[in-house]
């Protein structure tokens, strides 16, 4: 009982800790960013954009992770893809679009979700935007599956809407090569697709 009480403390200390600290970081933020010392107001920006940079590098470290826990009671893959998304991390395409297939579990319970809104790491890419359509054509390209290529169809469409993706899709077709029935069957895809509900099944 002693021991679960003092866990209890520790806990508590170490949040109160890290809130104070955090409101430090923001008014150090604040009053760098309003002083009247324009190097100071500089060198604010700067330990900011330092501070997302190395913030990324980390949330990427986590996707990257060979054997990482993927399961809903885990939640750190779920979170990192997230605060990638939030971030706009163009930084994170190409450590994001190794897992595209990833469907988190938990949102296996909502079945009002477009199919395509289960697979998160998809959702992200289309927030991050642009700087994620040569990763998606890679994968049409390369693709393992028809699913998957189906779904990089689908970011490259949410990013660019229909007749842009489908030009996209007409240009690479006109390339020729090996792949060229590949893009036929992502720009059919694009030309077919409505919206589906429906959750994904368990791999």
């Amino acid at each position: 009982m002693i021991k679960k009480l003092l866990l209890i403390g520790l806990l508590m200390s170490s949040l109160l800790i890290i809130a104070l600290y955090a409101e430090e970081m923001k008014l150090t933020i604040v009053a760098g960013l309003l002083s009247e010392d324009v190097l100071e107001r500089g060198t604010t920006y700067n330990k900011i954009l330092d501070q997302r940079k190395n913030t990324i590098n980390e949330l990427v470290s986590i996707i990257n992770q060979p054997n990482i826990d993927k399961s809903s009671e885990s939640n750190s893959f779920y979170y990192a893809i997230e605060l990638l998304k939030i971030s706009r991390a163009k930084e994170a395409v190409n450590a994001l679009s190794n897992h595209l297939m990833y469907v988190y579990d938990y949102l296996r319970t909502d079945e009002t979700l477009p199919s395509e809104y289960y697979y998160v790491v998809a959702v992200a890419l289309v927030e991050i935007g642009n700087q994620s359509i040569e990763s998606m054509l890679a994968k049409i390209q390369k693709g393992d599956s028809e699913e998957e290529r189906n779904l990089a169809a689908w970011v490259i469409m949410q990013i660019d809407g229909k007749e842009q993706a489908l030009n996209r899709m007409d240009i690479m077709i006109n390339k020729g090569g090996e792949s060229k029935e590949r893009f036929e069957s992502a720009k059919k895809y694009i030309e077919n697709y409505k919206p589906t509900s429906g959750r994904p099944k368990k791999k």
